[in-house]
């Protein structure tokens, strides 16, 4: 009894196995076990190494048969995704390899990503893979790897970045009227430019177009807007700011040239630069100085000139200068406008070395790119929805003010 009872054990195990086997050959099993595997992700730097502290690329494993990927980032390991990029392989930039996608983010918030794949299988059914691991972005710290210094960007339009969209978000609302923000702080600002070329920590970015000293100091642009000298910090290791232009009001200066003539707005002006000079830069200064350390340096960027001299360049047909025959800046009017900058900056400058910090004058870098050069940095006049950009600087503008600061810092290499 007892070996029969032996054998009948083994012929049922013998039995399951077979039937184990069967399903394992079946064509649906086959099929399930040949499904692809989640994707690896590997982080790379961009193909310029803009930011080799802040990976921007990453490559997805290859599989046979992918048609494209989503990839899903937040700050911490977590089911709970937002969406960071989606598209057919390759379609948000490549890496050097020419695999992968962009990833856009600068690492202060997306701290993870995790992807899957979409592959059409050999028999034509599409199939969306499982999620990968978890990917770390970066190291949690805030500061890059290659200790550029903490920075805080203020001050107006030529700070912010207007007249060079696209603009970041929030930075760009007209309406409705309690949302309103139009700082228009640009992508292409030269404090992202920085940021991009991994010269400066930037841990604030406020800078708005239309601020004056009092926006900076102590009062709100816009519900949304911060007072802009509130996010310098002990902590804080550098600040870079443009100020002075709208106290003067330089932008109502430029389009009564423009118009109904200087001499209109000339001593308004004058006054304007008294006031700036004797009271406003000082202040702003010395409550800077009370917020930051005293190792924290500060660079303040005087305002290039945007129009050449008209006895070397003749304007007299410059279309940039003008948006209809009777809205142009003649000759006598720039260099009216020429000499105001010369003494705003000449005032900016001294109220500047007078609390300690550092001027950088731009004229140099921007000689030979005014309008109506063969090569201007500036957007030309302008009517209409985009009258704010005129007589900005553009991308190029921008970037000729990210070498200036750059080749002030100690790590500028």
């Amino acid at each position: 009894m007892q070996q029969r009872s032996r054998w009948s054990i083994a012929a049922v195990l013998t039995a399951f196995f077979v039937f184990l086997g069967l399903i394992a050959s079946s064509p649906a099993a086959i099929a399930a076990a040949s499904l692809p595997s989640p994707p690896t992700i590997t982080m790379v730097g961009s193909p310029d190494q803009s930011i080799p502290a802040r990976p921007q690329f990453f490559q997805l494993s290859p599989q046979a048969g992918e048609t494209g990927f989503t990839v899903l980032g937040y700050d911490t390991e977590t089911t709970s995704d937002t969406s960071l990029a989606t598209g057919n392989l390759g379609s948000g930039g490549t890496d050097a390899a020419g695999r992968g996608g962009v990833y856009t983010g600068d690492g202060s918030i997306v701290q993870y990503i995790r992807a899957r794949l979409n592959v059409t299988l050999s028999d034509g059914t599409p199939y969306t893979t499982g999620w990968s691991q978890w990917v770390k972005v970066q190291p949690a710290a805030s500061s890059p790897t290659n200790a550029a210094p903490r920075t805080v960007v203020l001050g107006d339009s030529f700070s912010s970045g207007e007249g060079v969209p696209p603009f970041e978000s929030g930075s760009d609302i007209a309406k409705p009227n309690n949302k309103r923000n139009l700082c228009h702080r640009s992508t292409n600002a030269y404090a992202r430019v920085l940021q991009r070329d991994g010269k400066i920590d930037l841990t604030a970015f406020v800078a708005c177009s239309g601020a004056t000293t009092q926006n900076v100091l102590n009062t709100r642009q816009y519900p949304s807007q911060p007072i802009q000298a509130l996010s310098i910090t002990k902590d804080t290791q550098l600040v870079v700011l443009t100020i002075g232009g709208n106290d003067i009001g330089f932008g109502d200066l430029a389009a009564a040239c423009a118009t109904i003539g200087c001499a209109t707005q000339t001593a308004s002006v004058e006054t304007k630069m008294i006031w700036l000079r004797k009271v406003l830069l000082p202040r702003l200064y010395n409550a800077i100085n009370a917020r930051k350390s005293s190792s924290t340096k500060v660079i303040v960027l005087g305002y290039p000139q945007v129009l050449p001299d008209p006895n070397v360049v003749d304007i007299s047909r410059c279309a940039a200068i003008g948006i209809r025959p009777f809205e142009r800046i003649s000759s006598g009017e720039a260099l009216i406008l020429r000499q105001i900058t010369t003494r705003l900056n000449g005032m900016i400058e001294s109220a500047a070395k007078e609390a300690g910090f550092s001027y950088v004058d731009p004229s140099r870098s921007f000689a030979g790119h005014e309008l109506c050069t063969k090569d201007p940095y500036f957007n030309r006049l302008q009517g209409g929805q985009l009258k704010t950009y005129s007589l900005h600087p553009t991308s190029v503008g921008q970037r000729a003010y990210a070498n200036l600061v750059a080749a002030t810092l100690p790590s500028a290499s």
